[in-house]
């Protein structure tokens, strides 16, 4: 996740519940914390992994500026749902993981050369239909020729 999008997670998720003063404010505070825990020395990854997710900081923000606003659900409810979400996530960045490193080298030696593979598997299955087959097919041609001219006399 990039600076800019947890920034912009975080306002899509805060608009329609809650002024754009508070929206603001709360962006720049989270860019302001960002900015400052990097030219502390910590990486850009290290500090968003420990903010967590924008929406449920937004939610948090919403939940504090009103706190009559349960839009529906209770905060149980909504934090299970947003679990669920972020372990969807977790398996979507896992199975994007899936071809790097020495995994990815392998397969971009490994498909081009099992397709060469097969592709002379295959000619060499129609060299071998051709040399065996051939004479039969010959001997075809040769008996319809002479059949056809056969019957037209």
């Amino acid at each position: 996740m990039t600076e800019e999008f947890f920034l912009t997670e975080l306002r899509d998720a805060l608009k329609g519940s809650v002024d754009s003063q508070t929206i603001n404010e709360n962006v720049r505070y989270y860019e302001e914390y960002i900015e400052t825990e990097v030219r502390k020395g910590r990486s850009m990854e290290e500090v968003l992994e420990s903010l967590g997710n924008p929406r449920l900081l937004a939610k948090t923000v919403i939940d504090t500026s009103d706190p009559q606003n349960l839009r529906g659900a209770s905060y149980e409810e909504w934090k299970e749902e947003e679990e669920k979400q972020e372990e969807q996530e977790e398996a979507r960045r896992e199975r994007a993981r899936i071809l790097t490193g020495w995994k990815a080298t392998l397969a971009l030696i490994a498909i081009p050369v099992v397709m060469i593979l097969f592709l002379i598997l295959v000619i060499y299955l129609v060299g071998s239909f051709i040399i065996f087959l051939g004479p039969v097919f010959i001997l075809i041609v040769i008996v319809w020729i002479v059949f056809g001219l056969w019957n037209k006399n």
